[in-house]
């Protein structure tokens, strides 16, 4: 092995290295092991300009040779398609040039540094970011404790104003006092608004502390589910809404908690009626699907914009919508159904298009058809 197979050899085995070999048109004829690992391809044939990353747009190879005693700092492509940073060497070799590479051993210390200051950085960010978040699952589980017994405290004097408003406003109506029904009226409605909203401040943070807990039985759903829309019948007639029941289920069994379902139906049927216009219809549907039971609120209200979709299942979505009857809401209701459905390890969804009316719909698993107990 004469001397320059030998050089080549000792070039080839050095990992630190990365040397290429071009020729008179700048094509690469020769890469070394480790170059070729770096580039992560076979480099033979490519041009030098796709080898070196020239950031200044001034870099030549024929330059670069005659400036020998110079290493010069230029970056190359590689595997990971981050630039890899080498100081280069450039000599004449037969009728081409080579051109041999190596990391700055500074550099690479500084590197190095760089990155255990940053890796201890993080293990600090790390540690005060698990002590912000234990703080603030301690407030959380505070506010929900104060939401709950706020919320507890509050509801038993509206109890009260309601009973003594709706009292007056009968004896109201014996002295002949419009005026005075109004106002008691009003006092009512606004009651039983805080009412609802104080119920659902209690869901939540019930719900939100974990402490949701399900009474599972094995029910018949049609019963639940004929009752439901049977008590929201007189709301629909007194807005002029046809409210139908579409039940598609065969005598069968479904494990849920009545009063939770009981719930999400009445919030979802109540939502449906309450931004449904005169005239129009809303359907409930019960169908089932392979064990699953899927129940259907259709309206033919005003729609909702694609934009707001992903809000609605949160607390107090920030939603421009008005209900047709111009009542109030407290904007906890989809919120608490969804929760409810999830810990019944169900789902609830929403499909709707302004103009076109909404669906909300959620599946309940665990639905079995009588012939099949």
């Amino acid at each position: 092995m004469n001397r320059e197979a030998l050089l080549l050899a000792y070039l080839d085995a050095q990992a630190a290295l990365v040397v290429f070999e071009f020729d008179k048109q700048e094509r690469l004829s020769y890469a070394n092991r480790h170059a070729r690992e770096v580039l992560g391809i076979d480099p033979v044939g490519k041009k030098s300009v796709e080898i070196f990353i020239d950031f200044s747009g001034t870099f030549s190879l024929a330059k670069a040779v005659g400036e020998q005693a110079a290493a010069q700092l230029l970056n190359i492509t590689s595997a990971s398609g981050l630039p890899q940073t080498y100081y280069f060497s450039f000599f004449e070799h037969h009728d081409g040039i080579l051109a041999i590479g190596q990391i700055d051993a500074h550099e690479l210390d500084l590197l190095r540094k760089e990155l255990v200051d940053t890796n201890n950085e993080l293990n600090n960010l790390t540690r005060e970011l698990h002590k912000k978040s234990s703080e603030l699952a301690k407030l959380n589980d505070l506010k929900n404790h104060f939401l709950g017994m706020a919320a507890h405290d509050l509801r038993n004097p509206l109890a009260v104003i309601m009973g003594y408003s709706e009292l007056m406003a009968m004896d109201a109506r014996n002295f002949k006092r419009p005026d005075y029904i109004h106002l008691l009226n009003d006092i009512r409605y606004l009651s039983e608004f805080m009412l609802s909203m104080i119920n659902d401040l209690l869901d939540i943070s019930v719900i939100e502390a974990g402490k949701l807990a399900l009474k599972l039985g094995h029910h018949d759903f049609s019963g639940l589910l004929q009752k439901t829309v049977q008590i929201n019948q007189v709301f629909a007639e007194k807005e002029g809404i046809r409210l139908l029941l579409d039940d598609r289920l065969p005598p069968g069994d479904l494990p849920y908690d009545t009063p939770r379902i009981k719930q999400v139906l009445n919030n979802l049927i109540s939502n449906a009626l309450k931004f449904s216009g005169e005239g129009s219809q809303v359907v409930v549907r019960a169908s089932h699907n392979q064990g699953q039971l899927q129940v259907d609120i259709i309206d033919q209200g005003p729609g909702i914009a694609s934009s707001d979709l992903p809000k609605l299942f949160h607390p107090f979505p920030e939603i421009n919508m008005t209900s047709t009857s111009e009542e109030r809401r407290t904007g906890l209701g989809l919120a608490i159904s969804k929760k409810i459905i999830s810990a019944h390890n169900g789902k609830i969804w929403v499909e709707s298009e302004p103009g076109k009316g909404s669906t909300f719909s959620f599946l309940l698993p665990g639905f079995k058809p009588r012939e099949e107990l």
